[in-house]
């Protein structure tokens, strides 16, 4: 392929991008509608648990089509953020197994 990589950027940016952010909200708002009707004959952490993965990938294509991370989408103004680790404590592990599992966490600190 020959040239126009930038004029295929301009259009990407100026042309395309735009169509999409208003697309992706679009879909948004009529999932958020039948999934409340949905949520009438399903249990509603299996509704929520759907709806989330969608609106994950969503957001996600608005990011990259903004060519900017999240939390800059969202108004974030930090580069970082301290965190906790919250893959430990389940139902199912002995307070053994959730301290090792712990543990690498608190090395990070």
């Amino acid at each position: 392929m020959q040239g126009g990589g930038r004029a295929l950027k301009v259009i990407a940016e100026d042309d395309l991008a735009p169509l999409l952010l208003a697309r992706t909200r679009a879909i948004t708002k009529r999932l958020a509608r039948r999934l409340l009707a949905v949520a009438v004959d399903r249990p509603a952490r299996l509704v929520a648990q759907a709806y989330s993965a969608v609106d994950l990938a969503l957001w996600d294509i608005k990011g990259k089509v903004a060519g900017l991370p999240l939390y800059k989408l969202l108004g974030g103004a930090r580069e970082s953020a301290p965190v906790y680790g919250s893959d430990t404590g389940w139902l199912w592990m002995s307070p053994e197994e959730i301290i090792a599992a712990s543990r690498p966490y608190l090395e990070q600190a």
